[in-house]
C-alpha cells in the first residue's frame, strides 16, 4: 500500500500515486472538468475516497471568489419550524448545484456576529438569516457588507437587504375570524417576547383583530415569554389559576403565536380536565407535525416554507447577478389549516 507522501491532510500527489496516473489527470477528475467515464476515473475517485481526500476547498473559493456555498444562520435548530424550513433551503440550494452551511445563534446577539464572520471567512457565496433579534441583530446583518444577503421569517429594519416571509398580521386575521365564526367571545393569546418582528406582529395583529371584532381583552390573558412547550404549560396554569381566584370564566378560545406553545397549552388543558374544542378552542401558528400528530390535531397556520425556500435562493441569486441592486420585501400569504382543536 502507498503511503501519503506527507504527515496530516492527503494531497492531490498522493492521490495521483495512488491511481498510478499524474496529478494533472486527477485534478481533472476531481473537477468534474473530465467528463468521460472510464477506468482511470474509477480509480482516481477510488483513491481519493480510500485516503479521505477531501480537497482544498478554501484555496478554489479565493481563485475563484466563491465558494458554491451558501450560509444559512437560524435562531434555533430545535424549532421545528425552523427546522422545516433550513430543509426546505438546503434542498433548493442542492438544486442549484451549490452546498449549504448550517448554523444557529441559539438566540444570542454575541453568537449571532460570531456566525456571520465564520460564514465571511470561509467565502460564502450568500447568507440566509432568521434575524434573532429585531434590534440587536441590526449589527450582525451591516457586517456582512458586499455578500448578498437575505432575511427570512423575522427580520430587521434595513433598506438595503431582500426579506421574504408571511403576513404574521393577515394569519391573526385568519385565526381570529375563524374563532368567532364558532362562536368565541373571548380570546387569551400566549407568544413570545417582542424582540422579534414575527412575535411582534402576531401580537399586534391580534390586537388588532380582538378591537376589529370587539372582543374584550383582559391583561392577565396576554402572555408572552418564549416560544417552547413548556411556556405553554405555565402560562395556561397562569390562566386557569387567574380564574379561579377572580371567578371569571376561561376565555373560549387560546390563541398560541406557535404550535410548541400549543401544545404546552393542549397539555395542561388536558392536566386541568379541560375538554378542547368543548371548553376552549385552541390555536397554533406554522403546521409543524407535531402539531398534526397532538391530540385534538391542532387547529394553526401554514407558513409556504417551498416557496419562502425558493425566494430567498432567487433573491440572493439575483443580488450577486444584478448591478445597481433593487431590494424586495416579499410577504406571502398564509393559510389557516382547521382541524380539531377549533
Amino acid at each position: 500500500m502507498t503511503t501519503c507522501s506527507h504527515e496530516g491532510a492527503p494531497s492531490l500527489i498522493d492521490v495521483a500515486r495512488r491511481s498510478h496516473v499524474s496529478t494533472a489527470t486527477v485534478s481533472r477528475i476531481l473537477s468534474g472538468k473530465r467528463k468521460k467515464n472510464d477506468a482511470t476515473q474509477l480509480a482516481v475517485r477510488k483513491a481519493a475516497k480510500e485516503l479521505n481526500y477531501l480537497g482544498n476547498h478554501a484555496a478554489r473559493a479565493l481563485r475563484r471568489d466563491q465558494s458554491d456555498t451558501i450560509g444559512l444562520i437560524v435562531p434555533q435548530i430545535s424549532n421545528p419550524f425552523f427546522a422545516a424550513l433550513a430543509e426546505e433551503l438546503e434542498n433548493v440550494v442542492n438544486a442549484a448545484g451549490q452546498e449549504m452551511l448550517i448554523c444557529a445563534s441559539h438566540m444570542e446577539p454575541d453568537i449571532e456576529r460570531e456566525r456571520i464572520t465564520s460564514l465571511l471567512e470561509r467565502n460564502v457565496n450568500g447568507i440566509i438569516i432568521i434575524p434573532c433579534d429585531e434590534r440587536q441583530s441590526v449589527e450582525a446583518c451591516r457586517m456582512v457588507g458586499q455578500v448578498p444577503l437575505v432575511q427570512v421569517d423575522q427580520r430587521v429594519d434595513m433598506e438595503d437587504c431582500d426579506w421574504v416571509g408571511i403576513d404574521d398580521r393577515q394569519a391573526m386575521r385568519l385565526i381570529v375570524e375563524h374563532l368567532v365564526d364558532r362562536g368565541a367571545q373571548s380570546l387569551a393569546f400566549i407568544g413570545s417576547s417582542t424582540n422579534n418582528s414575527s412575535a411582534r406582529d402576531r401580537l399586534e395583529g391580534f390586537n388588532e383583530q380582538c378591537a376589529r371584532h370587539r372582543l374584550p381583552t383582559r391583561s392577565e390573558w396576554t402572555l408572552l415569554k418564549d416560544y417552547s412547550v413548556e411556556w405553554g404549560r405555565e402560562a395556561t396554569r397562569s390562566i386557569i389559576s387567574s380564574s379561579r381566584r377572580s371567578s371569571i370564566s376561561m376565555p373560549d378560545a387560546i390563541v398560541c403565536a406557535n404550535d410548541l406553545i400549543a401544545l404546552g397549552v393542549l397539555d395542561a388543558l388536558r392536566a386541568d380536565h379541560r375538554s378542547v374544542p368543548g371548553e376552549v378552542m385552541v390555536t397554533g401558528f406554522d403546521d409543524t407535525l407535531f402539531g398534526q400528530l397532538s391530540e385534538p390535531a391542532l387547529t394553526t397556520i401554514a407558513q409556504p416554507v417551498a416557496r419562502i425556500a425558493q425566494e430567498a435562493v432567487r433573491l440572493i441569486t439575483l443580488s450577486r447577478n444584478a448591478n445597481p441592486r433593487t431590494y424586495s420585501q416579499i410577504a406571502l400569504m398564509p393559510n389557516l389549516v382547521a382541524r380539531d382543536s377549533a
